[in-house]
């Protein structure tokens, strides 16, 4: 049941008029707490849960669907589980407002700042308004170089990184943002560290343009072909052009 349970398609209204489960097998907690079709208003009407099973509270935490008016409400969690600080911090639907208000945490349970940092809605505002971290825990540099909401300014004008931790050059170079602009004026790289060709060869966001305007690669180091082939054709330059620029046949 944990397959059907976690299913987009589900249908609520059957799952709230069949809580007993379906075929003589009981709903999977933890696949509807995952499940991201899951209305919060389903779930606060049964907060009990279903069939004397609980909400598996530590998969809600991660939920979109989660409902920060009502976390703030019930800080401790509730059904005598207590939220997870590690999926709060990275679910993509967290609310920044409800962060700035709570810098703490939770509940004597801080912020996990990996999560924050690498929460794909974070926005950098928050970060250039505190950037020392919050309640004396930095930003954590690893999650920010990968974070698709990174300011690429920010980075070209802190090269070096942020709060003594220098920039992630794997995660920059697979980061889906990445600034191509930025990465023609900087083809060394930052800091003495060089972008790392495997990433930037599978980035989805480069462009066949990049590509044929360095076909040698960057740094000494060549492109790999084999990513570099699953890239959709992107720009005005002819594929036989791209190809030749590899010796591909």
């Amino acid at each position: 049941m944990e397959s059907l349970s976690s299913n987009r398609s589900l249908p609520w209204d059957f799952v709230e008029q069949n809580p007993e489960g379906f075929n003589g097998q009981p709903w999977d907690m933890k696949g509807l707490s995952f499940n991201r079709s899951l209305s919060w208003d389903f779930v606060e009407r049964n907060l009990q849960g279903l069939n004397g099973e609980s909400w598996d509270v530590e998969t809600l935490s991660d939920n979109p669907c989660l409902s920060w008016d009502f976390v703030k409400k019930n800080p401790q969690g509730f059904n005598g589980q207590p939220w997870n600080m590690e999926n709060l911090s990275s679910n993509p639907s967290l609310s920044w407002d409800f962060v700035e208000r709570n810098p703490h945490g939770l509940n004597d349970h801080k912020w996990i700042m990996f999560g924050l940092s690498s929460n794909p809605s974070l926005p950098w505002s928050l970060v250039e308004g505190n950037p020392k971290g919050l309640n004396g825990e930095s930003w954590d540099v690893w999650g920010l170089s990968r974070n698709p909401s990174l300011s690429w300014d920010f980075v070209e004008k802190n090269p070096q990184g942020f709060n003594d931790q220098p920039w992630k050059m794997k995660s920059l170079s697979c980061n889906p943002s990445l600034s191509w602009d930025l990465v023609e004026r900087h083809p060394e790289g930052f800091d003495g560290e060089t972008w790392f060709m495997e990433g930037l060869s599978s980035n989805p966001s480069l462009t066949w343009m990049f590509i044929v305007s360095h076909p040698d690669g960057l740094n000494g180091v060549e492109w790999n072909n084999e990513t570099i082939s699953s890239i959709p054709y992107q720009g005005s330059i002819p594929g036989r052009n791209v190809k030749r620029a590899f010796s591909v046949n």
